[in-house]
């Protein structure tokens, strides 16, 4: 891949990539939306057994 200034690296557990801006903003939107389902999951659990 060219060097674009769009372009992020990331490293997770020793692996480094490179990931443009779009593919940054799925992955955070994925992230959120999971984190939303978690809260929503734990807020059902506590609900039910307080």
């Amino acid at each position: 891949m060219e060097n674009n200034s769009e372009d992020l690296i990331i490293i997770v557990k020793g692996k480094s990539r490179r990931i443009g801006m779009s593919e940054l903003g799925d992955l955070l939107i994925n992230h959120i939306n999971r984190v939303n389902e978690v809260e929503e999951e734990a807020a059902e659990l506590y609900r039910r057994y307080g």
